[in-house]
């Protein structure tokens, strides 16, 4: 991810450590001395990469259901959609089960006209190509 992000210090980098290894096999160095050096040099940004990527991934979930949970109330108030008993061989953990309601399907096909008038407009003005 490093090397995407920021390519010339990953190749200052890269540049380095041949230099480094070619000193280490200068002066004797094994071969299974230098894998176990570059493996465990990686392995620590490895290392890193992880914890930063989980922790990532974390908040996101938490901001991620956060923001479901403020649609599905708004779409309960707006009487869009309501919520159903849970089915009886549901299993798992404790779910929420909802319905659209007929406001709800009025509002999403008159969304859906609109959406549509929209695309027409830009087809119409050669703003979009044909799919």
């Amino acid at each position: 991810m490093i090397s995407i992000a920021h390519p010339i210090p990953s190749a200052y980098a890269t540049r380095s450590r041949t230099r480094e290894i070619g000193i280490r096999l200068a002066l004797g160095a094994t071969r299974a001395r230098l894998v176990q050096s570059v493996v465990a040099s990686a392995g620590g940004v490895l290392f890193a990469g992880v914890i930063v990527g989980l922790a990532a991934a974390a908040l996101a979930t938490r901001a991620m259901s956060e923001v479901l949970l403020e649609a599905v109330d708004r779409l309960l108030g707006k009487e869009w959609i309501d919520e159903v008993p849970t089915p009886p061989d549901s299993g798992g953990p404790p779910r929420r089960y909802y319905a659209l309601t007929p406001a709800g399907r009025a509002e999403l096909t008159a969304e859906l006209e609109r959406m549509d008038a929209v695309v027409r407009f830009a087809r119409g003005r050669k703003l979009l190509k044909d799919v």
